[in-house]
């Protein structure tokens, strides 16, 4: 008995010790890593169907930019505030978490019901989105809602239908892969045990039969707009088909689904080259990552 309450203390001394090391809050700081549209309050979650639009860069620019999506696709946004610069755009966001970017109801088992907010939220952001008629528009969301193949295609050009005549550019970003497990815990210091016979290498695939198929779909879908393109950066998030926690000391992710703002703050050269935009500069730590 003794030697087990004893063994408890040494192990909560550890514990303690561990948590206040530099390399464990900077794990844990990668799990606050959010975009700044959410200091914002642009996203009312399930709470509300208000359409509460958050603008940056300049109010008086000649150009506009919407970005619409739920919290993947936004997740991208550190990147994008770097792609359009602020003195030369003003940048619309509307932003609704767990809200696909699909013309399609959707039932939300985390509130128990048909998630009817987004829908109406929806239908205002399409509508807003005619009225600015934008030069560019960017939508996103996660490639894990139960749809049919048909429902993501059709969904999709729904959308497509309501805002391509009205906007210059529209792109769809292709949802990032998911991790089978939680990157910041996964690449959490612990001892040399755990390390040994518990902790695995952090990685997975980049690829997977649902989300190939959505890509599918959604590049149907685009087939039908002269204006409208599918924008997919897989590669860049996960080099050479395999997904990790963590590249070359930077965490990646900060979560089992959404990717660390600063991580994707410099992915914004290779975005807006696959946006379309010229860019020559490539951020090195870019490079770095890929290899």
């Amino acid at each position: 008995m003794g030697c087990a309450i004893a063994a408890s203390f040494q192990w909560q001394a550890m514990a303690s010790k561990t948590l206040d090391t530099p390399a464990f809050q900077r794990i844990q700081q990668t799990r606050n890593d959010l975009p700044s549209v959410y200091r914002k309050k642009c996203d009312q979650w399930y709470y509300s169907d208000a359409l509460l639009p958050c603008e940056f860069g300049n109010p008086k620019a000649e150009k506009t930019l919407v970005v619409l999506g739920d919290s993947i696709g936004l997740q991208w946004f550190p990147a994008i505030e770097k792609a359009f610069p602020s003195a030369d755009w003003r940048i619309v966001v509307m932003t609704k978490s767990a809200c696909p970017v699909v013309d399609e109801p959707i039932f939300y088992a985390r509130i128990g019901r048909e998630y009817t907010e987004c829908a109406r939220w929806r239908k205002a952001a399409l509508a807003r989105i005619a009225e600015i008629a934008p030069d560019q528009v960017i939508l996103g969301s996660t490639d894990t809602y139960d749809f049919t193949p048909t429902q993501w295609r059709d969904g999709t050009a729904r959308i497509l239908q309501q805002i391509a005549p009205t906007a210059g550019q529209v792109h769809i970003l292709r949802s990032t892969p998911t991790l089978p497990f939680d990157g910041p815990d996964c690449i959490a210091p612990r001892g040399a045990l755990w390390n040994h016979f518990a902790r695995s290498s952090c990685t997975a695939p980049a690829h997977d039969a649902q989300s190939d198929a959505v890509l599918r779909e959604l590049q149907a879908a685009v087939s039908g707009f002269r204006n409208a393109q599918v924008v997919d950066m897989t590669d860049a998030v996960c080099p050479h088909g395999q997904c990790a926690a963590e590249r070359n000391g930077m965490p990646t992710y900060r979560d089992s689904r959404h990717l660390a703002a600063s991580f994707v703050a410099i992915l914004a050269p290779l975005l807006s080259q696959r946006l379309g935009f010229k860019s020559n500069a490539v951020d090195k730590r870019q490079v770095n990552l890929r290899e």
